[in-house]
């Protein structure tokens, strides 16, 4: 029967050319099809494209995760090796020291506001493995290069507000205690610009600065490695090392998206809103098949009495109809997710549409992955499945012996 059915619905589909309102019908319901199909793909990819976007921009100044200590300076040592000995799946460390200092322009003119940066001390080499802060460097200098002795590395907004360049010397202002910690009294060290670094963020790029673990040391002799940035090896379940790290530590750890959870659950939420809200789109796009099949079947009643007096059985009709609708909505859903497709390469090679600076990207993304392929196109086809399936029983209610004798 299944071979019946088949035969029938291919005969009522070609033989549509030759009747004008199913076949415009036919064409409707498909272009709306492809149409939501291709909306519901193209923007799951681009807000897809964002998030991994801006994942990675946080992520090239950020590591993949950071230990943090309550106030008193870490046992770099003891972490270190208990890290080699316990957790393998850690690739690489940072220790890093963290101050604040205040900036000057070079020459110290009026117009130029005193800016309070971050000052993070670190290793280059080791700071290059659990970052991507290397690859951000202006010029072509490596971070090696540019972090050596006084010089410092910082952002280009900072250094435009500050009007400076590559091997000017800058004052840097600090605080120190003194007289067991009750006074405070204002320092000045020279520093010389060694690097400038662009991530594209500008609360990274406005306020914080680089600086070689001996340097921070001559300003902050005091403050110790407040906190070691972690890197993994791939293939890693982050959350439950981060989980064992706790444990085993005791310290605070913390993985990126722990640090901007305002951020990473807004572009999440974003993403699913898009999804659901076109989605609807294309519930509604699906619902012309309800009205195709229903004009179907009541130019068909003749044929469907004349198929239930042979013996056909209400299922083999229902099926004829629901292959039809399923033909049609398949074939326009495949369409549509492959010029979403199309569409999302053209967006990721080449930028179309520039974004502004308020936004973590500078072009609009797209990345397609195969799960949104898979997920659109078994959304899609389930809710066509229910369209066509609802449409379809209205076949069952048509009565042989009236259309046969007043039809027939």
């Amino acid at each position: 029967m299944k071979s019946v059915s088949l035969f029938i619905a291919t005969r009522y589909l070609l033989k549509n050319r030759y009747e004008h309102s199913l076949s415009t019908m036919v064409i409707i319901t498909a272009l709306s099809i492809f149409i939501g199909t291709f909306s519901l793909a193209l923007t799951t990819a681009i807000m897809n494209g964002f998030e991994k976007s801006v994942h990675t921009k946080m992520q090239n100044i950020h590591p993949q995760a950071t230990i943090y200590s309550s106030g008193s300076p870490l046992n770099v040592y003891a972490i270190e090796t208990l890290i080699k000995k316990e957790f393998l799946e850690i690739s690489a460390i940072s220790p890093q020291s963290i101050g604040h200092v205040i900036l000057q322009s070079k020459d110290n003119e009026e117009e130029h506001t005193p800016s309070v940066a971050i000052l993070k001390g670190v290793n280059p080499s080791q700071e290059a493995a659990v970052s991507a802060i290397d690859s951000k460097i202006l010029k072509g200098q490596s971070f090696n290069d540019a972090l050596h002795s006084e010089h410092i590395v910082l952002g280009k907004s900072l250094a435009q507000q500050l009007d400076v360049g590559m091997n000017d010397i800058m004052p840097l202002l600090y605080l120190e205690q003194t007289d067991g910690k009750n006074k405070l009294s204002i320092h000045r060290e020279r520093a010389i610009v060694g690097g400038i670094f662009d991530t594209g963020i500008d609360e990274f790029d406005s306020s914080l600065i680089f600086c070689s673990a001996p340097f921070f040391d001559t300003l902050f002799p005091d403050q110790g490695i407040t906190q070691i940035g972690l890197s993994f090896a791939q293939h890693t379940d982050i959350p439950q090392t981060i989980a064992r790290l706790r444990q085993r530590l005791a310290l605070d750890v913390y993985s990126w998206q722990e640090l901007y959870p305002a951020l990473v659950s807004a572009l999440a939420l974003e993403k699913y809103t898009m999804f659901f809200i076109l989605l609807l789109i294309t519930l509604i796009a699906a619902m012309n098949i309800i009205s195709l099949i229903s004009m179907l079947i009541s130019q068909k009643r003749a044929d469907i009495a004349m198929l239930r007096a042979m013996g056909i059985a209400p299922q083999t009709i229902t099926a004829i109809f629901m292959i039809i609708g399923m033909s049609v909505a398949g074939v326009a859903a495949l369409l549509g997710i492959l010029c979403a497709c199309i569409a999302s390469v053209l967006l990721e090679r080449y930028p179309f549409i520039e974004l502004p600076h308020v936004y973590y990207v500078s072009h609009l993304p797209a990345h397609m992955e195969w799960s949104i392929v898979v997920m659109v196109f078994v959304v899609v086809l389930l809710i066509t499945i229910l369209a066509t399936w609802f449409a379809a029983q209205r076949a069952k209610s048509i009565t042989i012996a009236h259309v046969l004798r007043f039809e027939g």
